[in-house]
């Protein structure tokens, strides 16, 4: 992980900058776990509880491209990210994550 350049950052994000087979890429990305959060207010306190991506979801979010999703820390999603990279299903980028929120 670190001689890979994980470490770099302690909160990255995925761009998808293309997507050559959109049901693979759905699969993938679902394979990441990725979640949301949408602040409910419920007598006088604010949870924030995290949503998982439907795979509906995701597919609405690559109809628009590059479409980002903040992953995290990357002792998550650093294995996973290496098996994507040998397959061909879609481009993507990884940056440090400078605010982004994941939305619905």
């Amino acid at each position: 992980m670190y001689r890979l350049g994980y470490t770099k950052y302690d909160n990255w994000d995925l761009i998808v900058t293309s997507v050559r087979d959109v049901e693979q890429t759905i699969s993938m990305l679902d394979f990441l776990r990725m979640t949301y959060i949408i602040p409910e207010e419920e007598n006088g306190v604010v949870w924030k509880i995290p949503k998982k991506y439907s795979l509906e979801q995701i597919a609405k979010k690559l109809t628009d491209l590059p479409a980002s999703f903040n992953l995290g820390s990357a002792f998550v999603f650093w294995e996973k990210i290496e098996k994507f990279k040998k397959y061909e299903h879609f481009s993507f980028d990884l940056t440090e994550n400078e605010g982004y929120l994941n939305t619905p």
